[in-house]
């Protein structure tokens, strides 16, 4: 099986990397002072730093992110953009990125979170429960979805799928290894292909 396209790397483009206190300058407006509560960018900005970049509980950031480590959203906070990580993307309960995500590790995404766009990652995708996934994924890994998850596009991973209860794909799922889909109402619209097994439970 394949991933269906090419995981997009980081430092295809050129960036000028900021320091940290560069950084919560920019997003906060504070010439390096803590930030506020809930601070935020103007719109069709773009934040790149070499190292991690972590958004605070109900953080709002409009703008495309590059980070060259790892990526985290808080609870409530939210990217109004698209982003890159060249590690972990991580996406806490009712966090949301609106745009597509690369990451070249794991992208987790906990429960009631949301990604508008498409996924592409080098390690595992982990959608949590009641957690929605606006476009396709694609995956290295592996790719778990918790119950009465939601993706609207289709699933390709170089490992195994496995799809919990109550999660709804919207397309056809690709996998190099198993795939398992549980009880309680699990649903693909579309095909199903498996490098290896393909397990069905009761209810699906």
């Amino acid at each position: 099986a394949s991933s269906g396209q090419d995981i997009e790397g980081v430092g295809d483009d050129v960036y000028e990397f900021v320091t940290v206190d560069q950084l919560r300058a920019y997003v906060c407006g504070g010439g390096g002072e803590d930030p506020e509560p809930e601070p935020e960018v103007a719109a069709d900005k773009t934040i790149t730093t070499g190292g991690n970049l972590n958004l605070g509980d109900g953080a709002s950031l409009s703008g495309n992110v590059s980070a060259g480590n790892q990526l985290s959203l808080a609870a409530d906070s939210s990217i109004d953009g698209d982003t890159t990580s060249a590690g972990r993307t991580r996406v806490r309960s009712r966090a949301s990125i609106t745009g597509d995500v690369c990451a070249g590790g794991d992208v987790v995404i906990e429960s009631e979170g949301s990604v508008g766009g498409s996924i592409n990652a080098v390690g595992n995708v982990d959608v949590g429960s009641d957690a929605t996934v606006g476009g396709s994924i694609y995956s290295n890994g592996t790719v778990i979805s918790a119950s009465n998850a939601q993706v609207s596009g289709d699933i390709h991973a170089q490992g195994s799928v496995t799809l919990r209860s109550g999660t709804q794909v919207g397309g056809t799922v690709f996998a190099g290894e198993d795939v398992l889909i549980q009880s309680s109402n699990a649903v693909v619209s579309g095909d199903v292909h498996a490098g290896d097994d393909v397990n069905l439970r009761s209810g699906t």
